[in-house]
This record gives structure tokens, C-alpha cells and sequence, in this order.
């Protein structure tokens, strides 16, 4: 089984080209992977996607053209995902262009 790893920049460093060791990514309790699950681990992006300081994860979905955002109902240094929730029913224009 192959995982997707949350990277996170350790907090107290001032170099941003050092990361934090990397940690298998849940969603719900339940470990996010590439084999076995519907989740398609395609394009990730890890930002604060909501402005509430913590960091969730946005996956793309080439197949269908969308976007998945996993909001992060944890803390910013103990994150856990709760989701999907599709980026287009929040923001209607936002789908992965085709081409």
C-alpha cells in the first residue's frame, strides 16, 4: 500500500527548505492511500485553504476534472482530516482545466 505523506514545516525553524519527517495521512481515522481507496492522490497541494491557521490538503481528481479539499478539524501541529467536500461546490469556476 502506498500512503501519501503530509509534510509539515516544523514550526521553530527558520530555513523553509527544512521539513518535519514525514507521517501517513488519515482521513476520517482512516489511513488516505493510493490502492483500495476511492481517493485519487493526484496534484496535492497542503495550504490553509480556509484562513483558520491550520493546513488542509487539496487532491485533485483528473478523471473527473474536480478538486477535493480534506479540511483540517485538528490543530495545526497535530493535524486530522475530515472530508472530501468537492472545491466546486464552493467555488463554482473551480476545476481542473482539461487540454
Amino acid at each position: 500500500m502506498v500512503t501519501l505523506a503530509f509534510i509539515l514545516l516544523a514550526a521553530d525553524l527558520t530555513n523553509a527548505d527544512i521539513f518535519a519527517d514525514p507521517v501517513p495521512v488519515e482521513v476520517d481515522g482512516k489511513l488516505l492511500a493510493r490502492q483500495g481507496h476511492t481517493y485519487a492522490l493526484e496534484y496535492p497541494f497542503v495550504g490553509d485553504l480556509n484562513n483558520d491557521g491550520r493546513q488542509d490538503l487539496l487532491l485533485g481528481d483528473r478523471e473527473r476534472g474536480r478538486l477535493r479539499i480534506f479540511w483540517n478539524v485538528g490543530t495545526k501541529s497535530v493535524p486530522r482530516l475530515r472530508g472530501p467536500v468537492w472545491f466546486d461546490d464552493i467555488v463554482p469556476t473551480g476545476k481542473i482545466p482539461r487540454g
